[in-house]
């Protein structure tokens, strides 16, 4: 089993109900086996329309360390957080840690390419 911790900003308590209300945080960082991962956490809608919009305005789709949550609560995103960490190899379906697929112009194609947890 890796190494593992999931850091928030000391004052995420603050203004989580924020994070979950807008459906997206990026400021959470996963350390495995020494190495930092800042994750980006989205929830379903919120990642849907910024996959639109970034389709829309570029036509692809790119963000690393993506991570799909029911909720982007603490609670959520620690639980999202921990399961590859968890893993002998952490890594994505995708090939590792900080991967998280490409959307081209014909749209998302993100079949075994997020982690996600959606209990």
């Amino acid at each position: 089993m890796s190494e593992f911790s999931f850091v928030l900003p000391a004052d995420f308590a603050d203004y989580e109900w924020q994070a979950e209300a807008k459906g997206w945080f990026s400021e959470a960082t996963l350390i495995v086996s020494g190495k930092r991962y800042r994750l980006n956490f989205y929830d379903p809608a919120r990642l849907s329309q910024e996959i639109e919009d970034e389709l829309e305005r570029d036509g692809w789709f790119f963000e690393p360390n993506l991570v799909l949550v029911k909720s982007v609560t603490r609670s959520h995103m620690q639980r999202a957080a921990e399961q590859p960490a968890k893993s002998v190899s952490a890594e994505f379906a995708c090939g590792g840690i900080g991967y998280a697929g490409w959307v081209g112009p014909a749209g998302p194609d993100l079949t075994n390419c997020v982690k996600t947890l959606l209990p």
